[in-house]
Formats: structure tokens, sequence, C-alpha cells
């Protein structure tokens, strides 16, 4: 016999092993081992088509000597601890051919899924719609402007077109003037000319100027005398109404300057007196640089002389002269000038 715990050889009837002290137990004390009951012997895999023919197998050789008594083990049960069989069963799709019987089938929810979003997209394009009907009319009414109704042209009559009611130029007016006076025969010349007005000083020929004549031009351009009056050089009242010494002395310095103007140097230094006169400046001319002249006043001195202020507009720039006028036997003449 051998010792349970060790498995060494015993002699019989040994209580203990001499090999590792283990008390052996009798035979008397050592219950009997429990039926084992057969294990289920699962069913046979097909055996597959042999490729040769089965070669006999030797049967095993039978122990020489039993087996010692031992503690009684549980037989292993295999079928405990198996897994379970795959079933192709349990996992096919519901309703596929092949499912199990008596399970009912998953509803397919595509078709429901396809009709929301029909659904859906029906409920934009209508809205879409209908706000284009809704602000169609205003677009139009923004797009459409109320057009009135063609009338008949307004016939507008022509207004006739008045005569002119005076000369085609100044020159003609003062001719014409001087015709009605019965003093045709005299001579004329421009004094000054501001805008649409011309100043003329007239007198019989080799004499001194007796007249002035003012001309205008009209709206329709015509020209006509609008007013006229004597010149008076002598210190005498000459024509209608005569002058003042302060007009006198101021239409001196303005016919001086008109002759300075016209570059005709005699008739300005004929105007002047000692000691001017025999400075070159009493017969100055301007070689058509002088473009106008204003006289603006003229202040009296006790002694019956004045002092007549002038604006001269040459093309280099303006220039502002005073002139000192005093009465002579031939009438007021330019005794000096100076600037102001």
């Amino acid at each position: 016999m051998r010792c349970p715990n060790c498995q060494a050889e015993l002699r019989e009837g040994a209580a203990f092993c001499g090999s590792c002290g283990a008390t052996v137990p009798s035979a008397a004390d050592v219950p009997p081992a429990p039926p084992v009951e057969p294990e289920p012997t699962p069913p046979a895999p097909p055996e597959p088509a042999p490729s040769s023919p089965p070669q006999p197998t030797e049967p095993l050789p039978e122990p020489t000597q039993p087996l010692p008594a031992a503690v009684a083990v549980p037989a292993y049960d295999q079928g405990a601890y198996q897994q379970a069989a795959y079933d192709p069963a349990a996992y096919q799709q519901p309703g596929a051919p092949g499912a199990p019987a008596g399970q009912p089938p998953k509803k397919n929810k595509t078709g429901l899924i396809i009709a929301i979003v029909v659904i859906v997209l029906l409920g934009l394009c209508g809205c879409t719609v209908a706000g284009l009907f809704m602000f169609t009319p205003i677009f139009s009414d923004m797009s459409e402007v109320p057009t009135a109704p063609p009338s008949d042209p307004v016939v507008v009559p022509e207004e006739p077109v008045a005569e002119p009611m005076g000369y085609a130029s100044a020159e003609e007016a003062v001719v014409a003037f001087l015709s009605e006076q019965d003093i045709g025969d005299w001579v004329y010349q421009v004094y000054d000319e501001i805008d649409d007005t011309a100043v003329y000083w007239a007198g019989p020929p080799n004499s001194e100027w007796a007249v002035e004549i003012v001309v205008q031009q009209g709206p329709d351009g015509s020209w006509e005398v609008v007013s006229y009056e004597g010149l008076d050089f002598g210190g005498g009242d000459v024509g209608e109404g005569g002058l003042s010494p302060q007009d006198q002395a101021i239409e001196v310095v303005g016919e001086h300057l008109y002759a300075v103007k016209q570059d005709r140097g005699n008739d300005a230094q004929a105007l002047t007196v000692d000691p001017i006169r025999s400075d070159p400046i009493s017969a100055q001319e301007s070689a058509g640089m002088l473009d106008s002249f204003e006289v603006t006043e003229a202040r009296a001195q006790s002694d019956g002389s004045f002092w007549v202020r002038s604006i001269q507009y040459w093309q280099w720039g303006t220039e502002r002269w005073e002139y000192w006028v005093v009465p002579t036997d031939m009438g007021y003449r330019i005794a000096d000038i100076r600037e102001w």
C-alpha cells in the first residue's frame, strides 16, 4: 500500500508512514466511496469521410498494481463548466429567413423617417410660396409709379417782340440829341464809360466843351439820352442850371484824366497852370494803360481853391492822386498834384 500523503510504499498494517510520518488510516476508518454517476456522453460529431482505412487501436495495458485507497474526490463535471454552444438562430435578424419561430419581427422605421422628411420639406416649400404671394403686391406697388394721363400740350402764345425804343449805339443817340437841339454841327467825345452808361462832352468846333450828355443802354439793348447839363469852365453859368465852383473843379479834373486816357497830351496840358504846367506830367499820356478812373470828392480851401481826389485803375494796379484846382481867368485849372 502507499502513503496517502507522500505516496511512499508502506508495509501492510503500518499505522504511520516511515517517510513523512503521516498517520495511515486503517481500512475500517476509510469511509466507502460514494457511487460515481456516469458522465453524460455528448453527442458525437459527424465523422468525416475517412481518407484512409481506419487503423486498429491497441487496448490500454491494465494496471499491474491496484490503486491505493484514497479519499474519494468528486468527479469533474465537464458539462457544468462548458460554455453555451453558439446558436446561430439566436443572432439572426428578426423576420429574416431562419429566425426562430415565436419571436415577433422588429418594425422597420426607415419609411417613417422618409415620410417625416418629406412632410417637413413640403411645409418649407409652402411657407416660401406663401411669402412670395404676400410680398408681391408690395413690390408691385413700389415699382409701379402712377403716371398722369396724357394731356394735350399747352400752347403758350408767343409774346410780340418789342421794337427798340432807342438807338443802336450810344454815339447815334448823341448825334440825334444834338440834331434835336439844333446844334448838330457841334463836336463830341466820350468823357467816361461805366457799365451800361456813357458820358459825352459836346461843344462848338474850336471851342471849349459846353454840354455833358449822359447816354444809357436799356433792357432791349438800345441807347437813349437820359440827362444833359451845361459845362462852365470860365466861372460863369453856361447852359441850363450852370455849375457850382466845386462841380467845376471836379469837371476839370475829370476832363484832364479823360484826355490822358485817350492819349491827348496837349488837351490834358491845356487844363493846367504853373507850377505843374512846366512839368512833363501835365501832358501825360496813358498809352492805353489807364483802364478807368473815378473823381470822388472836392475839398474847398479858404482861398477858393479845391483839392480834388481821384482813383485811377491802371493795368499795373490802382493809384490814388489828389489834384489842386485853382480859379484863373480861364476858369478852374490844375496847379499841382500829389498822392493821397
